[in-house]
């Protein structure tokens, strides 16, 4: 923050925090609806220790309101060494004095600047929440498909079992039954008890649960997914890893970002196609999973996923709609976790979705 005029200067003491809630002066501003004429010589002590100011005359501040409702922005600062800028006066000014003139020049300034700066504070505070909603509903998503897959199977397996016709059973039988009646009511009991944090903790926000992560579980868990498009488009898929590896992360959202990798991977994908998984160490502290498939994908996609930078939603984009979108929320999870993904063409025209994950020491 800086300002001159003449030969006086107000300069912000460098890289220092300002305490806007503490700072007496600076709550004196917040407080009122209008500007403020006010000594330097009455600036507090702790105030100058992050405002360098002149030494004599005055100051002339207002906060950055938009509503006697709303909060302010920001302050208005103008310093008036030599008491010409405004005059303090308890007389009423002419209307078309130079004061006045003045005084309402820089109130509709200062209303400008007030609405632009609340305006870019919205904004970015709606594209915010947006971007966070957009990967619950992602989160969700997903988390619904897998209940649905999961209580769906076991549903169907019950009835057949409730199903055998009691002439053919055997005590052996009756015995097998019982025990994968068991089993599947577990496995229901997992699915449904694992949407408890979704339901009560996971309502507006994505929550995370990082713990150590088995890599050879989180691949099976995620193929057991991608099962049906594998057989369905008769995919040949390969799994290339190292012993037992382990990472460190959240384990539900890790096998999400794999799962929406798998399956991006097997929809572009030409029947009989091949799909290769590849897990190897990179040094001591990171570990690489690389998805490679013989697929077509747009290249203005990989080119804008690249790119780094947010899409403008006005304008037409790979994405702004799925499956862009879905990457660009699984680049966003893998680096809240500490990790990284990168999509590129690899040789031969080979599309390589690398994921960077932290290994875990245990």
């Amino acid at each position: 923050m800086s300002y001159r005029y003449g030969d006086s200067n107000i300069t912000s003491t460098g890289k220092i925090s300002i305490p806007v809630r503490t700072d007496v002066w600076i709550q004196q501003i917040l407080s009122s609806n209008d500007w403020l004429h006010l000594n330097v010589s009455d600036v507090p002590a702790k105030t100058l220790r992050w405002l360098n100011i002149l030494d004599s005359g005055q100051v002339i501040v207002t906060a950055l309101r938009t509503a006697a409702e709303h909060q302010p922005t920001g302050i208005l600062l103008l310093t008036d060494p030599y008491g010409i800028l405004w005059q303090k006066t308890e007389v009423p000014q002419l209307e078309n004095s130079p004061t006045e003139t003045l005084k309402n020049l820089l109130t509709t300034l200062v209303s400008q600047f007030a609405w632009s700066r609340r305006y870019l504070i919205v904004k970015t505070t709606l594209e915010s929440q947006r971007e966070e909603l957009e990967w619950l509903n992602w989160y969700k998503q997903r988390r619904l498909e897998e209940l649905y897959r999961t209580v769906g199977s076991g549903f169907k397996q019950l009835s057949e079992l409730n199903n055998i016709p009691a002439e053919n059973s055997t005590q052996q039988k009756d015995m097998l039954a019982n025990l994968r009646y068991q089993q599947l009511l577990r496995q229901i009991g997992n699915v449904l008890s694992s949407t408890t944090s979704l339901l009560k903790q996971e309502k507006w926000r994505l929550q995370a649960n990082y713990d150590v992560v088995s890599v050879a579980n989180l691949l099976r868990r995620s193929l057991t997914r991608v099962d049906s498009q594998v057989k369905k488009r008769k995919l040949q898929l390969e799994v290339h890893r190292e012993g037992n590896l382990t990472i460190y992360g959240d384990s539900i959202k890790l096998e999400l970002v794999v799962y929406e990798l798998l399956i991006s991977a097997c929809r572009r994908s030409l029947t009989g196609g091949k799909i290769d998984i590849k897990c190897k160490t990179l040094d001591e502290e990171w570990l690489e999973i690389s998805i490679l498939d013989e697929g077509s994908i747009n290249p203005q996609l990989i080119a804008e996923f690249n790119a780094g930078s947010i899409p403008d939603i006005l304008e037409t984009s790979p994405l702004v709609t799925p499956p862009g979108k879905h990457l660009i929320i699984c680049r966003r999870v893998m680096q809240q976790m500490g990790g990284d993904f990168e999509l590129k063409l690899g040789e031969g025209g080979l599309v390589e979705s690398r994921l960077l994950l932290p290994l875990a020491h245990i």
